[in-house]
């Protein structure tokens, strides 16, 4: 039912039509996230198509110069970096969806905007020190003689590396499946 209401909100917000193939990929986007991160993304969503609103091109005709105006728009409106980029990563997840339905038109259009900003490295609450500390940490056992620990061990390694370096949340990590590792 949140997904629900969520998908309602961003189509009231952004005008989008009811039988509009952009609901089905909002709620690609939406299905695999816990409760609190369906309304955190969907006012994400609320705000990519609020931008969209009177512009030339719809959400799924966007370029990528269309996108670098939403980001610059983020920092003229003097959003936080965390706000700025939690919304870019929700925008990158909307056009990876459409792009799997096959609703792109060309290359995906976000693709080359920015989302960590020049100078950000890691989350904030950790210095370089402390990242590469924890990032080695698995890594200490690899050498177990018990193949399921070393399995964890490259496991956490890589699920640790794809959330400091993607700025992906837990949710959208734990949810991805195989095919979806290994774009650029």
């Amino acid at each position: 039912m949140e997904i629900e209401k969520a998908i309602a909100h961003v189509g009231m917000v952004g005008a989008v039509e009811e039988d509009d193939d952009v609901l089905a990929v909002i709620r690609g986007v939406l299905l695999p996230l816990a409760p609190t991160s369906v309304r955190t993304y969907s006012s994400d969503l609320a705000d990519l198509f609020w931008f969209f609103r009177g512009r030339p091109r719809p959400p799924l005709r966007a370029t990528r110069d269309d996108l670098l105006n939403y980001a610059a728009s983020l920092r003229a409106r003097k959003l936080a970096p965390d706000s700025r980029r939690r919304r870019l990563v929700v925008a990158r997840s909307f056009y990876r969806e459409a792009g799997e339905r096959g609703l792109l038109t060309g290359p995906m259009p976000i693709r080359s905007v920015a989302v960590k900003e020049a100078g950000s490295v890691g989350p904030p609450a950790l210095d370089a020190e402390e990242l590469a500390g924890l990032l080695a940490l698995p890594a200490q056992r690899l050498t177990d003689p018990d193949p399921r620990v070393v399995r964890a061990a490259a496991r956490d390694h890589l699920l640790l590396a794809l959330l400091v370096y993607t700025g992906l949340r837990i949710s959208e990590a734990v949810s991805l499946r195989a095919g979806q590792l290994g774009r650029k």
